[in-house]
C-alpha cells in the first residue's frame, strides 16, 4: 500500500475549505447525522468531496473523516459572587395564659406581650367557650388582636385583625355549651415598642344567661427585616 503526501498550498486549500464545510454541516445536518463527516479530498489542488460513509474515493483522491464534536474546552473563570440576600425571621416573641371568664359588654385583655420596635408577622388565637342552661341559647362574643393601647373597640384606626363568635349552644350530657377556635394575624411595623393584646367582649351572652370564657389565648410575633 503506497502512502502520497499533500503538498503545502494544496494542504492549506484543504484545511480552509473544510472549515467552511464542517462548519456549515454542524450547523445544517441534524444532530443523529452530524457525528461524522467524511470527503474525498484531491491531492493535487486540495478539493473537498463530501461523500457518504460507504463511498470509496476515486483516483487521485485520499479520503478523509473528522468528527463534528470537537474535545471540550478548559472551564471558564468562577463569576464574582452575588451580594447578601436581605435578612428573614429576626426574632419571635410569644405568650399564653389559661384566660378568663369575660364580663357582660365590657372589654377584657385576654392576653398581652410586649414587642419591641420594628416588623412583625403575628398571629394569635382564642378558644371561647359558652356554657347555658337551655338549648339553643347564643354565645355572642368578639375579639381583637390590636398594636394600640386604649379601647380595642371603639380606637380610632383598624385593628390587626377581628375575630366574631355567634354560636348556639347544644346539649352536652346534663348541660348546654358550645366551644369554637379563632384565628387572629396580621402583619404590624412599629417605630418604638408596643404590646400586642387580645381583648375579648362579651357581647350580649351573659345577660341572656350564658356563661362566656375567652380561654388559652396565644400570641406569637416573628420579627422580619422588613413587611412588603
Amino acid at each position: 500500500m503506497s502512502t502520497t503526501s499533500i503538498g503545502p498550498r494544496a494542504l492549506a486549500a484543504v484545511a480552509a475549505t473544510l472549515a467552511t464545510t464542517v462548519a456549515l454541516l454542524a450547523a445544517l445536518a441534524p444532530p443523529a447525522q452530524a457525528a461524522m463527516i467524511y470527503a474525498c479530498v484531491k491531492k493535487r489542488t486540495g478539493a473537498v468531496r463530501i461523500v457518504a460513509r460507504t463511498t470509496r474515493c476515486r483516483r487521485g483522491e485520499s479520503r478523509q473523516s473528522w468528527n463534528t464534536t470537537g474535545p471540550a474546552g478548559a472551564n471558564g473563570a468562577n463569576g464574582t459572587n452575588g451580594t447578601n440576600g436581605a435578612n428573614g425571621a429576626v426574632a419571635g416573641y410569644t405568650a399564653t395564659s389559661e384566660g378568663m371568664e369575660l364580663q357582660p359588654e365590657k372589654e377584657t385583655v385576654v392576653l398581652t406581650k410586649a414587642i419591641p420596635a420594628g416588623s412583625y408577622l403575628v398571629s394569635a388565637k382564642v378558644t371561647m367557650v359558652g356554657e347555658g342552661s337551655a338549648k339553643g341559647q347564643l354565645l355572642e362574643a368578639a375579639c381583637v388582636l390590636t398594636d394600640s393601647p386604649g379601647p380595642a373597640f371603639v380606637k380610632a384606626g383598624p385593628s390587626v385583625d377581628t375575630a366574631v363568635w355567634l354560636m348556639a349552644l347544644v346539649e352536652n350530657e346534663a348541660s348546654f355549651s358550645g366551644i369554637l377556635s379563632e384565628p387572629l394575624m396580621g402583619a404590624v411595623s412599629n417605630p418604638a415598642a408596643s404590646p400586642l393584646s387580645i381583648v375579648c367582649i362579651d357581647a350580649a351572652s351573659t345577660s341572656k344567661g350564658v356563661k362566656v370564657l375567652a380561654l388559652e389565648p396565644v400570641i406569637d410575633a416573628v420579627q422580619t427585616s422588613h413587611n412588603g
